[in-house]
């Protein structure tokens, strides 16, 4: 059975096709040929469905799906440090 799931962008397009970093850590380049819209840039999310990216995704929604798969591990945003397990947005362990 194949599912969609959610990609950062590591790398601008080339050649028809991105690479994308999956919720599990694994890169592989992804074909933009059912994507519809403006080309996705670093750092975007992107649907990915049996190889090819579909749509863009907010990054408030890859937040919230992380956020369920992973609950106890952050999210890495690009530009920002991780916070360390278990601390808060403001710093304080809560």
């Amino acid at each position: 059975m194949c599912m969609s799931r959610l990609h950062r962008v590591l790398a601008p397009p080339e050649s028809g096709s991105v690479l994308v970093e999956d919720m599990d850590g694994g890169s592989h380049a992804v074909s933009l040929l059912a994507f519809d819209g403006s080309p996705p840039r670093t750092g975007d999310w992107l649907v990915v469905h049996s190889g090819y990216a579909l749509t863009r995704e907010e990054p408030e929604e890859a937040r919230a799906a992380w956020d369920m798969l992973h609950p106890r591990a952050p999210l890495a945003v690009p530009g920002r440090p991780t916070p360390a397990p278990g601390a808060t947005e403001g710093g304080r362990s809560g």
